[in-house]
């Protein structure tokens, strides 16, 4: 459960063109008081749209992960 989240998206207009990026920004406070900025930024991706928005979420998850494990132990 987030504190509060701010989150800018940006991502190239639909085309039939490969995707040229696909990048996210957010602005993190945990509920434990701590907070965090992430930015993932993909350039030149295979896949789709929602493929690259996957890839996104993935990221931010084991970054949320990690900090919930970290904040657990100290």
């Amino acid at each position: 459960t987030f504190k509060y989240m701010f989150m800018s998206h940006y991502a190239t207009e639909v085309c039939k063109c490969p995707l040229a990026a696909h990048n996210d920004v957010a602005y993190i406070c945990l509920p434990n008081n701590i907070s965090y900025t992430l930015a993932v930024f993909v350039k030149d991706f295979k896949g789709n749209e929602s493929q690259a928005s996957q890839y996104v979420a993935h990221i931010s998850a084991v970054v949320y992960s990690l900090l919930m494990q970290t904040s657990v132990k100290s």
